[in-house]
């Protein structure tokens, strides 16, 4: 079969090359829903704009009681 490339006709192809071409974007794809999952299972509570916070919260526990898997990490 035809193999495209910008949208113009390039080389002939096997149908596995072409079917190996969305496999791999549908892998990339699914890789990128599991780190968007990641991102919104993790609590930036502490986390603070700038500089954190001075506010005695312990994110762990905060974390914990909403039911986020993680806690967002503070570099000192």
């Amino acid at each position: 079969m035809p193999g495209y490339t910008h949208l113009q006709r390039a080389q002939p192809v096997t149908l596995g090359f072409h079917l190996c071409a969305h496999g791999f974007a549908l892998a990339r794809d699914a890789r990128r829903m599991l780190a968007a999952r990641d991102a919104a299972s993790t609590s930036a509570l502490g986390a603070g704009a700038l500089a954190g916070t001075t506010l005695p919260l312990d994110p762990n526990v905060a974390a914990y009681e909403v039911g986020f898997e993680a806690v967002f990490e503070r570099t000192p």
